[in-house]
C-alpha cells in the first residue's frame, strides 16, 4: 500500500506526539543512531538502540514504552533524512 508523503507525515507526527506525551519532560540526549543506520539494522538492534535511548533520557523502559518509541522511530525515519538521529522523534 502506498501512502503519500502528507499522510506519512501526519502518521509520524501523531506517533511523535504520543511518545512526547508518554515521555514528557525528557532532555534531548541519546539516540545518536542515524535513521540510515536504524533502517538497515535488524529488529533486535533497533530495539536495543531504542532501549538505550530511553535509558539515556531517563524515560520509561517498559515493553509498552519501547514499543511506542520503536514505532515512532520507524515512522520518523520514513519521512526524514537518513543522517538525522532517531532522537529526532522528540522534536
Amino acid at each position: 500500500m502506498l501512502v503519500n508523503r502528507g499522510t506519512r507525515f501526519g502518521i509520524a507526527l501523531a506517533a511523535v506526539l504520543a511518545v512526547g506525551l508518554t515521555l514528557g519532560g525528557c532532555g534531548n540526549s541519546g539516540g545518536s543512531m542515524t535513521c540510515g543506520q536504524f533502517n538497515k539494522a535488524s529488529d533486535g538492534r533497533q530495539t536495543s538502540a531504542i532501549k538505550a535511548m530511553l535509558k539515556e533520557r531517563g524515560g520509561d523502559t517498559s515493553d509498552e514504552a519501547v514499543s511506542v518509541a520503536l514505532g515512532s522511530a520507524r515512522m520518523f525515519c520514513l519521512i526524514t533524512d537518513s543522517d538525522d538521529p532517531i532522537s529526532g522523534i522528540y522534536g
